[in-house]
């Protein structure tokens, strides 16, 4: 038994060979018909041997060509008896068919009519061209899996023993012991061998990878041309058309815009690449009366021979911006102080009359400068004739407690709101005032939809020496020992802590003392000046009685 299967294995190796060569030339000369995939027979090699004697009738078809006679064949020898049981048996009887069946052709060819020679030249270049084309494919091709080679059709039943036989050896066994048909005057390379002789097999993991770069591949080509596994049943390769509906389920599958995560992402990177934006201009709120009143709480009233004390702003509003009003404007400026003092909008202890000065008689307006408020607010020399003139629209408005006035279009500013009081409490008199400024000025918004006219947090007045508060302070005083001294010896004295000290009224020793501002002052910052000066003016006043022995109880008002 182990000496057949080795001849059977060198039967084999032949037979393999005879079969490239059956192929090559079987190639080469039907290059450009049609071919017929052969199909492999799964029967023992007797059954194949049997069949082959009984060749098939063919019949001619219509369009077929006509059949060609063939030439005697010559006389042969008596061929020597064969040994079916050998096994080169077989070998042999390939070989013997393969060069009957050539010798057939050229015999066939050769009771052809003989074409012409630039006929035949043409042909048998086209042919070599062929030759030379399949050689270069042969060569170009790393691996040849198999060697099962078609035939044409026509020359099917020909060759049906041939290759059906040879394919049935060839196939069980490996490519790597099949010779490869070379080019004219190269050696033969054998298939699934590198030049050094080395099985170059790949290994299970590089199976694997290029399996699936294959498969990614062939996923993508499917999608983009239609051909999908279903698709392929009985349809033409060319590209299938995708309709809209598809190509919106697609779009919606590849639709990444409804990720939170890659939307968090790339708002972030846009905001790291936008410009900077441009800074917003900040309004500033509108200045105010900026004063604490449990900081005034906090505060002590100065001490000495005060006669009254008083605190003044000065305002002009927004809703009439013209530095001169006319007389229609004064009389609507008049009207509104009227209308916002009103019940309607201000406390009792804010709220009270009105008197137009400009509509009364010299004498009542000199009954109108008689009263308290109006010495302690500073005005005393209105009293004094010439009686002064009053335009239109000018007026004053007192509180139902007689000290907080409004004068209206009496000077150069459209309105002066004094608090004024007898004695030494400062703070009640700043906290008045405060009081009535934030009234007056939320219902002058809220009645015209403006303020008080201001630029760059300061208020607009005509005073320059008040600067941007438009606040002053001053005090009434009695001192009786700086009149025995010079005028000037007051007047230094006062600068020295920070007040200007001048003669007020008719009476002896009467002097108003109002405080010297710089621009960086605040409200606090005045007020304590004001109490320090005033201070400090009374002790250097008690010195000056005792200097000049003046007894406080023999003096008497002028």
């Amino acid at each position: 038994m182990e000496e057949k299967t080795s001849e059977g294995k060198d039967c084999n190796f032949i037979t393999s060979l005879v079969a490239h060569c059956v192929t090559a030339a079987v190639a080469a000369d039907t290059a450009e018909t049609p071919a017929v995939a052969v199909v492999v027979p799964d029967k023992p090699a007797e059954e194949i041997v049997a069949a082959s004697k009984e060749e098939p009738k063919v019949e001619p078809k219509q369009d077929a060509k006509p059949e060609v006679k063939e030439a005697p064949k010559p006389a042969t020898a008596e061929q020597p008896k064969v040994d079916t049981n050998d096994p080169n048996f077989m070998t042999s009887m390939v070989a013997h068919r393969v060069v009957s069946q050539d010798s057939e052709s050229k015999d066939a060819s050769n009771a052809a009519p003989t074409p012409k020679i630039e006929d035949t030249k043409k042909e048998e270049s086209k042919k070599e061209e062929v030759k030379k084309e399949e050689v270069k494919k042969v060569e170009t091709k790393p691996e040849v899996p198999t060697v099962v080679k078609s035939v044409p059709y026509e020359e099917s039943n020909k060759f049906a023993f041939i290759p059906s036989m040879v394919s049935h050896f060839v196939t069980s066994f490996p490519p790597k012991d099949l010779p490869l048909p070379a080019a004219v005057g190269q050696p033969a390379k054998s298939v699934g061998s590198n030049e050094s002789g080395k099985d170059t097999k790949p290994t299970q993991s590089e199976v694997k990878e290029n399996q699936a770069v294959d498969n990614a591949d062939k996923n993508v080509r499917n999608v983009t041309a239609g051909d999908t596994p279903a698709a392929k049943k009985g349809k033409s390769k060319q590209p299938k058309e995708i309709s809209a509906e598809t190509l919106a389920a697609l779009e919606k599958s590849w639709d990444v815009s409804q990720d939170l995560d890659l939307a968090k992402v790339l708002n972030k990177a846009r905001l790291l690449g936008a410009a900077k934006p441009a800074p917003l201009p900040q309004q500033k709120p509108p200045p105010k009366f900026a004063i604490s009143v449990d900081k005034l709480a906090r505060m002590e009233n100065p001490v000495g021979r005060i006669e009254a004390c008083r605190a003044t702003l000065l305002r002009n509003l927004a809703a009439f911006p013209s530095k001169e009003l006319s007389s229609s404007e004064r009389l609507d400026l008049e009207r509104l102080i009227k209308k916002i003092m009103g019940i309607s909008f201000m406390p009792e202890d804010i709220t009270g009359y009105y008197e137009y000065m400009s509509k009364k008689h010299p004498r009542e307006q000199m009954k109108v400068f008689d009263k308290e408020v109006i010495f302690n607010s500073g005005d005393v020399q209105c009293r004094d004739p010439p009686v002064k003139e009053w335009k239109e629209g000018s007026g004053i408005y007192f509180n139902n407690y007689e000290n907080l006035i409004i004068k209206t279009n009496t000077g150069k500013d459209q309105l002066i709101i004094t608090s004024a009081e007898s004695g030494h409490d400062i703070r009640s008199v700043v906290v008045r005032l405060k009081k009535a400024i934030d009234l007056i000025e939320d219902t002058i918004r809220a009645v015209t939809g403006k303020g008080f006219q201001h630029k760059d947090e300061a208020f607009i007045h005509s005073n320059k020496h008040l600067f941007s508060h438009g606040f002053d302070l001053s005090f009434i005083v009695n001192y009786p020992g700086f009149s025995k001294e010079e005028e000037k010896y007051i007047k230094n004295f006062g600068i020295k802590h920070g007040l200007n000290a001048t003669k007020y009224g008719k009476r002896s020793g009467l002097y108003e003392l109002t405080v010297s501002q710089k621009p960086e002052d605040t409200i606090g910052a005045i007020i304590h000046r004001a109490i320090q000066g005033v201070n400090e003016m009374g002790q250097e006043e008690d010195s000056l009685l005792k200097k000049h022995n003046i007894n406080l109880d023999n003096l008497h008002e002028d």
